[in-house]
């Protein structure tokens, strides 16, 4: 239930902010990051911290249905939280990056770990089957039904 609950919150702030979201710099995503990271952890049982974590999770879930299978190919196995760590780590590996746009660190942390596989070579065409050659068509004169001579006239014999 509280899942539940956690994940119609998280989709209605993620709503409410939908129009925010794209200008969302790296330093605002760090601050929401924390938030969820104190908050997951067990540090953290203050609403503003909760309601901060669940602007991360959308923010986070948006940018990855947004780009699944185009930058990277997150595998349905994969938990949040998993995610949400190599997101942590990006930000915190990378401080002098937070005035990039927040989709940059979602997408640089998730791409080295789900790289979608690439689509195999095209094979060379295959040649299409070959056909036995047609004989060249016969003149008109020859589809016409064969004609018996004519008799010879008769004359009677003496």
């Amino acid at each position: 239930m509280a899942t539940t609950t956690t994940r119609i919150l998280a989709l209605a702030i993620g709503m409410t902010i939908a129009t925010t979201a794209s200008a969302m710099k790296g330093d605002e995503l760090a601050m929401l990051a924390d938030a969820w990271f104190n908050v997951n952890s067990k540090n953290s049982l203050d609403p503003e911290d909760a309601m901060k974590a669940n602007l991360f999770i959308g923010y986070v879930r948006g940018v990855e249905d947004s780009l699944q299978g185009v930058r990277f190919c997150i595998t349905p196995k994969a938990a949040f939280s998993q995610r949400a760590a190599l997101i942590i780590k990006y930000i915190r590996d990378n401080p002098t990056e937070k005035n990039n746009g927040a989709p940059t660190f979602i997408v640089q942390a998730l791409v080295p770990a789900y790289p979608c596989k690439a689509a195999p070579a095209p094979a060379t065409a295959p040649e299409p089957a070959k056909t036995p050659a047609k004989a060249p068509p016969e003149p008109a004169a020859a589809r016409l039904p064969k004609q018996t001579p004519a008799p010879e006239p008769y004359t009677p014999k003496p």
